[in-house]
Protein backbone atom coordinates (compact mmCIF):
# COMPACT_ATOMS: atom_id res chain seq x y z
CA UNK A 1 0.00 0.00 0.00
CA UNK A 2 1.27 3.45 -0.87
CA UNK A 3 0.97 6.04 1.91
CA UNK A 4 -0.27 9.57 1.24
CA UNK A 5 2.69 12.00 1.38
CA UNK A 6 0.57 15.12 0.76
CA UNK A 7 -2.83 16.22 -0.40
CA UNK A 8 -6.26 16.03 1.18
CA UNK A 9 -6.62 13.55 4.02
CA UNK A 10 -9.82 12.21 2.45
CA UNK A 11 -7.86 11.07 -0.63
CA UNK A 12 -5.49 8.87 1.35
CA UNK A 13 -5.66 5.12 0.78
CA UNK A 14 -7.28 3.27 3.69
CA UNK A 15 -5.79 0.59 5.89
CA UNK A 16 -8.05 -2.47 6.10
CA UNK A 17 -6.33 -3.70 9.27
CA UNK A 18 -6.70 -0.44 11.24
CA UNK A 19 -10.42 0.39 10.97
CA UNK A 20 -10.00 1.92 7.50
CA UNK A 21 -7.79 4.71 8.86
CA UNK A 22 -5.91 6.82 6.33
CA UNK A 23 -2.49 5.49 5.32
CA UNK A 24 -0.04 8.38 5.74
CA UNK A 25 3.68 8.98 5.68
CA UNK A 26 5.24 9.80 9.05
CA UNK A 27 5.83 13.41 7.96
CA UNK A 28 2.22 13.81 6.80
CA UNK A 29 0.94 12.36 10.09
CA UNK A 30 3.14 14.77 12.07
CA UNK A 31 1.89 17.68 9.99
CA UNK A 32 -1.72 16.76 10.74
CA UNK A 33 -0.99 16.38 14.46
CA UNK A 34 0.66 19.81 14.54
CA UNK A 35 -2.16 21.39 12.51
CA UNK A 36 -4.70 19.99 14.97
CA UNK A 37 -2.98 21.70 17.89
CA UNK A 38 -1.85 18.30 19.15
CA UNK A 39 -5.45 17.10 19.49
CA UNK A 40 -4.70 14.26 17.06
CA UNK A 41 -2.22 11.52 17.92
CA UNK A 42 -0.11 9.65 15.37
CA UNK A 43 1.08 6.06 15.51
CA UNK A 44 2.71 3.59 13.13
CA UNK A 45 0.61 0.83 11.67
CA UNK A 46 1.28 -2.47 13.46
CA UNK A 47 1.21 -4.35 10.14
CA UNK A 48 2.60 -1.94 7.53
CA UNK A 49 5.44 -0.35 9.50
CA UNK A 50 6.10 2.32 6.86
CA UNK A 51 2.53 3.63 7.19
CA UNK A 52 1.30 6.02 9.87
CA UNK A 53 -2.20 6.78 11.12
CA UNK A 54 -3.75 9.58 13.15
CA UNK A 55 -6.62 9.37 15.59
CA UNK A 56 -8.51 11.70 17.90
CA UNK A 57 -8.54 10.18 21.41
CA UNK A 58 -11.18 12.57 22.79
CA UNK A 59 -13.73 11.48 20.18
CA UNK A 60 -12.77 7.82 20.15
CA UNK A 61 -12.65 7.22 23.90
CA UNK A 62 -15.29 4.49 23.65
CA UNK A 63 -12.91 2.39 21.58
CA UNK A 64 -9.77 0.83 22.97
CA UNK A 65 -7.72 3.18 20.83
CA UNK A 66 -5.32 2.32 18.07
CA UNK A 67 -3.80 -1.11 17.96
CA UNK A 68 -0.29 -0.80 19.44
Amino acid sequence: MQALPEGPYSYAPRCEVCDERAALTEDRARTLVAASGERLTSYSCPIELSIWHVWYPAAEHAKQGPTP
